[in-house]
């Protein structure tokens, strides 16, 4: 594989993700009017999804792609859990999600580099179709238990 094909698909695969959390961040310390609770928000949602993610994994193990066909996985490092659902995506489709609440304009950003994640995730061999999209699923579920249990916090401030 060539060797920009290859950093790109690692990049999106293993590292985008990063980016997408410090933007968050980014975006919290940058607008002092909007509501300050995107953090808390956010993070219920990521924590969410990551258990639910992993509880899924545990309760269905099922094998990788590249387990599966023999192919090198291009992230950094080899995931050794389960297929099913793809937690990278779960929690980049959280973030969307829960930012989506608090800046609807920079959440299509968001949207699109959680669909790149996942795409990422597919075309590095660590994850079939149906995995990325149990990981929306949850990441979407995700962010709406997180408002249901945050619903009657104060996060104006």
């Amino acid at each position: 594989m060539h060797d920009v094909t290859y950093n790109l698909i690692l990049f999106i695969a293993s590292f985008l993700i990063w980016f997408m959390a410090l933007g968050i961040v980014i975006l919290w310390l940058s607008y002092k009017k909007k509501k300050k609770g995107i953090l808390l928000s956010v993070s219920v949602a990521v924590i969410i999804a990551v258990f639910t993610s992993q509880i899924i994994k545990t309760l269905f193990p099922y094998p990788r792609p590249y387990e599966i066909y023999d192919l090198p996985p291009l992230t950094f490092g080899a995931p050794k859990d389960a297929s099913f659902p793809s937690t990278h995506t779960a929690i980049a489709f959280a973030l969307a999600f829960s930012l989506h609440s608090y800046y609807p304009k920079y959440a299509v950003l968001f949207f699109v580099c959680a669909t790149l994640v996942g795409i990422g995730r597919i075309t590095s061999n660590v994850h079939f179709l149906g995995d990325v999209a149990g990981g929306v699923l949850v990441g979407y579920f995700a962010n709406k238990v997180g408002k249901l249990i945050l619903k009657n916090k104060s996060l104006d401030n």
